[in-house]
């Protein structure tokens, strides 16, 4: 499906770009509806995860995960609000002409609605450019035009 064919085009409005991550622009397709979205890359992360308020104002369903993933801090202690214990349905992720399945656990976090984590990166291996501040994965996924700008770096300045 073409972009241009889509009904229905949304920009998710509770969030800002990051100045403390690196971010990149990412639509998620959900039927015929697609809601473009500033995401997270990050590598501390262990794998994906989609904010509760983010599905909740795109209604995007979500379901029971067969095995609750527990959830640490950085010091190693549980996380207060418990485990992870549901997942979105399977999303199609676009990102340029890069397109996939990816299903999100879900979780709350007031900086970041979208995360693409560890799993996630280590599945793609993109190469990044810190001087360009791009993304690529023309070499890693032998697909050409997969160049991709990076909105912010982890210690960009504002302005």
């Amino acid at each position: 499906m073409q972009l241009g064919s889509i009904s229905q085009m949304i920009r998710s409005t509770h969030e800002a770009p990051s100045l403390n991550g690196f971010t990149v622009l990412v639509s998620l397709q959900i039927g015929t509806r697609v809601i473009c979205t500033i995401t997270l890359l990050d590598s501390r992360a262990t794998t994906c995860f989609i904010g509760m308020l983010f599905i909740h104002t795109h209604s995007i369903s979500k379901v029971i995960k067969t095995k609750p993933i527990p959830v640490e801090v950085i010091d190693g202690l549980p996380l207060l609000l418990g485990a992870i214990i549901e997942e979105t349905i399977p999303l199609e992720l676009i990102m340029g002409s890069h397109r996939e399945i990816i299903t999100f656990d879900l979780m709350s976090s007031p900086q970041h609605l979208v995360i693409l984590g560890l799993s996630w990166l280590v599945t793609h291996n993109p190469i990044v450019d810190w001087r360009r501040k791009s993304l690529d994965f023309t070499t890693r996924m032998g697909k050409a035009n997969n160049n991709l700008k990076v909105i912010h770096d982890i210690g960009a300045s504002p302005g």
